[in-house]
């Protein structure tokens, strides 16, 4: 053998070593649990998309804080303890909303403001930590692929504690968007009157590959199909085999998307792909200004609008 094919086969092996280390460093930043200790990681909050709103956001935690909150459990299909903080509605309640938070977030951070807000309106709302977060157990997060199953536990658990015909609508924000939406071509209860998707990724893969290239600048292959071979040894994921997509796709339950135009963590198109994709009742709001998870924030009386607005819509357009 020539010397220069023997150096042509060290460098080919070398960069096969190099790809495949580079997709298991990159999987396992994307899917291992890191808990933190307070509410934020260091800087998280003003570093991120909605670092100029930090002050309010801060806020919304203390405030719903404050607030009485009972702590419930389940446990998955996959046998893990997951938890979830439940705020009653002070009199008769006219419906419950479960919301559901995005990747190494938490509930109080996410939902804060609109938690309060549903919470005056008359309804219960449901705030769960997702597997692997906050007090939930879990090692890997799945991005959706597995919490959708357990936003089913959580749905089925609130149609029985509050009975079958008071309402449920569902919310998530980015990977939480993710979770809902994917959780809406299941068995759902009878009552899961609507969804509501705030900043949603397309698929698990898509929003990798974006972030591979965004962030980090790497080319999709080889190392998204390594990526996805580790995610499906280690934590037992398929970064193909569904999507929200895929879901909305097959789903009944109507949806109301928001997402924002500067969205910097998951493109604006993503949204479009997931609206086009719905076969149900759907209704897209864009924001011009906003980025990842801030429509609430850049124009909070207009999200109001049209949450109360779909709410009706969805409870006028109930099955009989």
């Amino acid at each position: 053998m020539s010397t220069f094919l023997i150096i042509l086969l060290s460098a080919v092996g070398l960069l096969i070593a190099a790809c495949l280390a580079l997709a298991l460093v990159a999987a396992f930043r994307g899917i291992l649990r890191i808990d933190y200790d307070g509410l934020f990681r260091d800087n998280s909050l003003t570093t991120s998309a909605r670092g100029k709103f930090a002050e309010r956001i801060y806020a919304d935690v203390s405030e719903i804080e404050s607030l009485p909150m009972e702590t419930i459990y389940i446990e998955s299909f996959d046998e893990l303890k997951l938890a979830s903080r439940l705020l009653l509605a002070e009199t008769s309640a006219i419906g419950t909303v479960i919301c559901f938070h995005g990747l190494r977030s938490k509930s109080e951070k996410d939902y804060g403001a609109q938690a309060v807000f549903f919470h005056k309106l008359g309804y219960n709302v449901l705030l769960p930590d997702q597997r692997s977060h906050n007090r939930s157990e879990g090692r890997w997060i799945c991005y959706g692929v597995r919490e959708r199953y357990d936003c089913l536990q959580w749905t089925k658990l609130m149609s029985e504690r509050f009975g079958a015909e008071l309402p449920i609508f569902l919310s998530g924000q980015s990977m939480g968007a993710a979770t809902v939406m994917m959780a809406s071509n299941l068995e759902l209860p009878r009552n899961v009157l609507g969804i509501v998707s705030d900043c949603g990724f397309s698929s698990v893969a898509a929003e990798f590959q974006y972030v591979l290239n965004t962030e980090f600048h790497i080319p999709t292959f080889p190392t998204l199909f390594l990526m996805g071979m580790w995610c499906r040894l280690i934590a037992g994921i398929g970064l193909w085999k569904v999507s929200p997509t895929k879901s909305l796709s097959e789903s009944k339950v109507p949806v109301l998307f928001f997402h924002g135009k500067k969205d910097t963590l998951v493109p604006y198109y993503m949204g479009e792909e997931n609206f086009k994709a719905c076969t149900a009742p759907k209704f897209f709001v864009s924001s011009e200004i906003a980025d990842h998870c801030t429509c609430w924030y850049e124009d909070t009386n207009s999200y109001k609008h049209s949450l109360l607005d779909f709410f009706e819509f969805c409870r006028k357009s109930r099955p009989v």
